[in-house]
C-alpha cells in the first residue's frame, strides 16, 4: 500500500513504512532530512495533509491498529495523537475544515483540527466493507470512498450517502482528473 504525500507547498514528501517510520524528504534533493517514528511503531497506512500553506499545516499519519499521529510541518515534530479507531486507518482526507479517516467501513469526521485537540464530530458507516481511499472533490462538496464492495459518493456537509456503486473486485483508490 502507498503511504506518500506532498507537503509545504512541495517542498516536501513524505512516506510511511511498514515498521511505523515516516522520513521527510527534501523534493528538490531527494535526501531524507528526518526520519520520524509514530508512536505506536506501528505500520503506517495513510498519510493526509491538514492545513497546507498555513501556520498550522500538520500532516496526519493513519496506522495499524486504529491510532493517528500528527506532525507539525514547520519543526518535523509530533503534534499529537489521536487513538480511537478499532481497526487500521487505511485512507484519510481532508476536507475543508474537517479531516476525514476510515477505518473497516466506519469513517470519522475530525473538527477542531487547527488545534492540538481534535475530535470526531460525526461518525458515518459508509459501505459496510472496508473502506480503502477517501477523495474529496476538487469543488469540497462530495466524499468519494472506494472500498472492497465498490464506491461511495457522499455530501461532505452532511455525510449523507448520494451514490452507491458496486464492482465486482473493489476499488483500491480514487483519483481526480480535471479537464483542462
Amino acid at each position: 500500500r502507498k503511504s506518500l504525500i506532498t507537503s509545504s507547498r512541495g517542498a516536501f514528501v513524505w512516506s510511511g513504512d511498514d515498521s511505523g517510520n515516516v522520513c521527510v524528504w527534501d523534493s528538490q534533493t531527494g535526501t531524507c532530512i528526518k526520519r520520524l517514528h509514530t508512536p505506536s511503531r506501528r505500520r503506517v497506512c495513510s498519510l493526509a495533509v491538514y492545513g497546507e500553506g498555513t501556520d498550522v499545516e500538520q500532516v496526519w499519519v493513519g496506522c495499524q491498529g486504529g491510532s493517528i499521529s500528527t506532525y507539525d510541518t514547520r519543526t518535523l515534530e509530533l503534534w499529537g495523537l489521536l487513538p480511537g479507531h478499532t481497526q487500521d486507518v487505511l485512507a484519510m482526507v481532508r476536507v475543508g475544515d474537517h479531516m476525514w479517516s476510515a477505518a473497516g467501513f466506519i469513517v470519522w469526521v475530525w473538527g477542531n483540527c487547527h488545534t492540538s485537540d481534535p475530535h470526531v464530530v460525526k461518525e458515518l458507516n459508509c459501505v459496510g466493507k472496508d473502506i480503502l481511499s477517501l477523495l474529496t472533490s476538487t469543488s469540497g462538496a462530495f466524499v468519494f470512498c472506494g472500498s472492497i464492495a465498490g464506491f461511495v459518493v457522499l455530501d461532505a456537509k452532511s455525510g449523507e450517502t448520494l451514490t452507491i456503486g458496486r464492482v465486482d473486485e473493489g476499488i483500491t483508490d480514487v483519483v481526480e482528473v480535471r479537464a483542462r
